[in-house]
C-alpha cells in the first residue's frame, strides 16, 4: 500500500476478503486499554501491472464492502467479549 497510515507499519491481526475487497483488523493499545480498528480497501492492478490500493468503491463492490465489514465487526465484538473482562479485572486489582 502506498499510504502513510499507521496500519502500513504493522501486520493486521486478521484480514477478511470478498473478491478484491478487504477488511484488515488491527489491534491497538490506548489510554483506556486494547481496542481494534478496521481498514477497508480494495486491491487492483494498474495499467502497468502494479498492485494498487483504493479506498473508493463502485456500486457493485458495496455488497462486498458490507460483507467484509460485518465479518470484521463480528470478529472485533468476539475479541472484546473475551478480552474486556480481563482488562477490567486488571484495572480493579491495581
Amino acid at each position: 500500500m502506498n499510504d502513510n497510515s499507521p496500519e502500513t507499519s504493522q501486520k493486521p491481526e486478521r484480514v477478511f476478503k470478498s473478491g478484491g475487497v478487504f477488511a484488515s483488523v488491527f489491534k491497538r493499545e490506548g489510554a483506556k486499554g486494547t481496542f481494534r480498528v478496521a481498514n477497508l480497501h480494495r486491491r487492483y492492478q494498474d495499467k502497468q501491472g502494479q498492485w494498487q490500493s483504493s479506498y473508493q468503491f463502485t456500486r457493485s463492490e458495496l455488497a462486498k464492502v458490507i460483507d467484509v465489514a460485518q465479518q470484521a465487526e463480528a470478529y472485533i465484538k468476539e475479541k472484546e467479549a473475551v478480552e474486556q473482562p480481563a482488562e477490567v479485572k486488571e484495572r480493579q486489582a491495581a
